[in-house]
Protein backbone atom coordinates (compact mmCIF):
# COMPACT_ATOMS: atom_id res chain seq x y z
CA UNK A 1 0.00 0.00 0.00
CA UNK A 2 1.38 3.39 -0.97
CA UNK A 3 0.79 6.01 1.71
CA UNK A 4 2.69 9.14 2.58
CA UNK A 5 1.79 10.68 5.93
CA UNK A 6 3.41 13.47 7.91
CA UNK A 7 1.95 14.53 11.27
CA UNK A 8 -1.31 12.62 10.63
CA UNK A 9 -1.91 14.41 7.33
CA UNK A 10 -1.92 11.94 4.46
CA UNK A 11 -1.49 12.73 0.81
CA UNK A 12 -4.59 11.76 -1.21
CA UNK A 13 -3.74 8.31 -2.45
CA UNK A 14 -5.54 5.06 -3.09
CA UNK A 15 -4.19 1.75 -1.97
CA UNK A 16 -4.89 -1.92 -1.48
CA UNK A 17 -4.46 -3.41 1.97
CA UNK A 18 -4.19 -7.10 2.73
CA UNK A 19 -3.73 -8.31 6.28
CA UNK A 20 -4.26 -11.78 7.69
CA UNK A 21 -8.02 -11.35 8.05
CA UNK A 22 -8.91 -8.24 6.01
CA UNK A 23 -8.69 -7.35 2.34
CA UNK A 24 -9.82 -3.89 1.28
CA UNK A 25 -9.34 -1.00 -1.09
CA UNK A 26 -9.00 2.29 0.75
CA UNK A 27 -9.22 5.98 -0.09
CA UNK A 28 -7.28 8.44 2.06
CA UNK A 29 -9.00 11.80 2.49
CA UNK A 30 -5.91 13.81 3.34
CA UNK A 31 -6.79 14.33 6.99
CA UNK A 32 -5.32 11.17 8.48
CA UNK A 33 -8.70 9.47 8.23
CA UNK A 34 -9.60 6.63 5.90
CA UNK A 35 -12.77 6.26 3.83
CA UNK A 36 -13.25 2.80 2.36
CA UNK A 37 -14.17 2.00 -1.21
CA UNK A 38 -14.67 -1.71 -1.61
CA UNK A 39 -15.30 -4.68 0.62
CA UNK A 40 -13.82 -6.19 3.79
CA UNK A 41 -13.99 -9.95 4.24
CA UNK A 42 -12.92 -12.06 7.20
CA UNK A 43 -11.79 -15.67 7.41
CA UNK A 44 -14.98 -16.69 9.27
CA UNK A 45 -17.00 -15.79 6.14
CA UNK A 46 -18.40 -12.47 7.34
CA UNK A 47 -18.07 -9.39 5.15
CA UNK A 48 -18.69 -5.65 5.20
CA UNK A 49 -19.15 -3.42 2.18
CA UNK A 50 -19.55 0.29 2.79
CA UNK A 51 -18.11 3.39 4.40
CA UNK A 52 -15.57 3.25 7.21
CA UNK A 53 -13.88 5.85 9.35
CA UNK A 54 -10.85 5.09 11.49
CA UNK A 55 -11.11 1.39 10.67
CA UNK A 56 -14.76 1.01 11.74
CA UNK A 57 -18.03 0.98 9.79
CA UNK A 58 -19.28 4.57 9.65
CA UNK A 59 -21.85 5.84 7.17
CA UNK A 60 -23.83 3.48 4.95
CA UNK A 61 -22.91 -0.16 4.60
CA UNK A 62 -23.86 -3.82 4.45
CA UNK A 63 -22.63 -6.45 6.89
CA UNK A 64 -23.19 -10.16 6.26
CA UNK A 65 -22.61 -12.69 9.05
CA UNK A 66 -21.13 -16.14 8.32
CA UNK A 67 -24.59 -17.76 8.66
CA UNK A 68 -26.07 -15.43 6.00
CA UNK A 69 -27.81 -12.96 8.33
CA UNK A 70 -27.57 -9.44 6.90
CA UNK A 71 -27.76 -5.79 7.98
CA UNK A 72 -28.09 -2.97 5.44
CA UNK A 73 -28.14 0.59 6.71
CA UNK A 74 -26.49 3.28 8.77
CA UNK A 75 -23.39 2.83 10.94
CA UNK A 76 -21.60 5.06 13.43
CA UNK A 77 -18.26 4.19 15.01
CA UNK A 78 -18.66 0.47 14.28
CA UNK A 79 -22.22 0.21 15.63
CA UNK A 80 -25.56 -0.06 13.82
CA UNK A 81 -26.85 3.49 14.31
CA UNK A 82 -29.72 5.13 12.43
CA UNK A 83 -32.08 3.57 9.90
CA UNK A 84 -31.48 0.05 8.69
CA UNK A 85 -32.81 -3.39 7.87
CA UNK A 86 -31.63 -6.52 9.69
CA UNK A 87 -32.75 -9.81 8.15
CA UNK A 88 -31.95 -13.33 9.28
CA UNK A 89 -31.99 -16.55 7.32
CA UNK A 90 -34.75 -17.89 9.61
CA UNK A 91 -37.22 -15.27 8.30
CA UNK A 92 -36.75 -12.59 11.00
CA UNK A 93 -36.79 -9.03 9.63
CA UNK A 94 -36.47 -5.72 11.47
CA UNK A 95 -36.77 -2.43 9.59
CA UNK A 96 -36.36 0.81 11.48
CA UNK A 97 -34.08 2.75 13.76
CA UNK A 98 -31.02 1.41 15.57
CA UNK A 99 -28.98 2.78 18.47
CA UNK A 100 -25.90 1.03 19.92
CA UNK A 101 -26.59 -2.00 17.67
CA UNK A 102 -30.16 -2.40 19.02
CA UNK A 103 -33.59 -1.57 17.58
CA UNK A 104 -34.45 1.93 18.82
CA UNK A 105 -37.12 4.42 17.80
CA UNK A 106 -39.83 3.53 15.29
CA UNK A 107 -39.57 0.08 13.78
CA UNK A 108 -41.31 -2.86 12.17
CA UNK A 109 -40.55 -6.48 13.04
CA UNK A 110 -41.68 -9.71 11.35
CA UNK A 111 -40.81 -12.98 13.04
CA UNK A 112 -40.27 -16.38 11.41
CA UNK A 113 -43.77 -17.36 12.59
CA UNK A 114 -45.38 -14.44 10.71
CA UNK A 115 -46.19 -12.43 13.82
CA UNK A 116 -45.33 -8.78 13.34
CA UNK A 117 -44.96 -5.75 15.56
CA UNK A 118 -45.06 -2.13 14.51
CA UNK A 119 -44.29 0.59 17.00
CA UNK A 120 -41.68 2.12 19.24
CA UNK A 121 -38.52 0.41 20.50
CA UNK A 122 -36.10 1.46 23.23
CA UNK A 123 -32.71 -0.26 23.20
CA UNK A 124 -33.98 -3.52 21.71
CA UNK A 125 -37.33 -3.77 23.52
CA UNK A 126 -40.83 -2.67 22.59
CA UNK A 127 -41.67 0.45 24.59
CA UNK A 128 -44.59 2.85 24.16
CA UNK A 129 -47.36 2.46 21.58
CA UNK A 130 -47.34 -0.60 19.37
CA UNK A 131 -49.43 -3.12 17.47
CA UNK A 132 -48.85 -6.87 17.49
CA UNK A 133 -50.45 -8.73 14.57
CA UNK A 134 -50.73 -12.27 13.29
CA UNK A 135 -50.90 -12.81 9.52
CA UNK A 136 -53.96 -15.04 9.82
CA UNK A 137 -55.75 -13.74 12.91
CA UNK A 138 -55.22 -10.00 12.58
CA UNK A 139 -54.52 -7.70 15.53
CA UNK A 140 -53.55 -9.54 18.71
CA UNK A 141 -52.70 -6.51 20.84
CA UNK A 142 -52.88 -2.76 20.37
CA UNK A 143 -51.65 -0.47 23.11
CA UNK A 144 -48.78 0.35 25.42
CA UNK A 145 -45.63 -1.74 25.84
CA UNK A 146 -43.10 -1.65 28.66
CA UNK A 147 -39.71 -3.39 28.59
CA UNK A 148 -40.76 -5.58 25.63
CA UNK A 149 -44.08 -6.71 27.12
CA UNK A 150 -47.64 -5.53 26.47
CA UNK A 151 -49.24 -3.77 29.44
CA UNK A 152 -52.57 -5.51 28.72
CA UNK A 153 -54.43 -2.29 29.27
CA UNK A 154 -56.44 -2.85 26.11
CA UNK A 155 -57.34 -5.89 24.02
CA UNK A 156 -59.06 -5.76 20.67
CA UNK A 157 -61.24 -8.11 18.69
CA UNK A 158 -58.99 -8.11 15.62
CA UNK A 159 -59.70 -4.45 14.96
CA UNK A 160 -57.77 -1.37 15.89
CA UNK A 161 -60.05 1.02 17.82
Amino acid sequence: MLVYCLSKICVNLMGYMEMSEIKATLNFNGQGQVRKAGCFSWEDGSSYDGDIMDGKPDGQGTYIWPDGDKYVGAWKNGQREGLGCHSRTNGFIFIGGFHNNLPHGEGFYVGPDGICYSGTWVLGKQQGKGVLKDQNEGVIFFGQWEQGLPTFSRFTDKQIP
